[in-house]
């Protein structure tokens, strides 16, 4: 059995859990951007300036990603008809 077969909510808590490690992965081109935009305007920027708004946009991006993501990939466990095949069955 996989791991992801373990139960019906980890899927969802993994890609969670991946999209946070992102999000801190995120924050730093964020901040870059910001940074290259202050000194191209003239402006000596401090750290401290940026990384509140750049942490919320890095994690509000993730986040949504990651309910999209969920949402456009999960299973339909109501048994339409084109997914009639016994891995659909198993997934629910």
């Amino acid at each position: 059995m996989r791991f992801a077969e373990s139960s019906p909510n980890t899927r969802e808590w993994m890609i969670r859990g991946y999209a946070i490690g992102l999000a801190v992965a995120t924050i730093r081109p964020i901040m870059a951007t910001f940074f290259a935009a202050a000194l191209l305007q003239g402006h000596a920027p401090e750290p401290k300036e940026f990384f509140g708004t750049a942490f919320w946009i890095g994690f509000t991006l993730q986040t949504i990603a990651a309910e999209i993501w969920i949402n456009y990939t999960k299973v339909d466990c109501r048994g339409s008809p084109g997914d009639a095949s016994r891995k659909v069955a198993a997934a629910c």
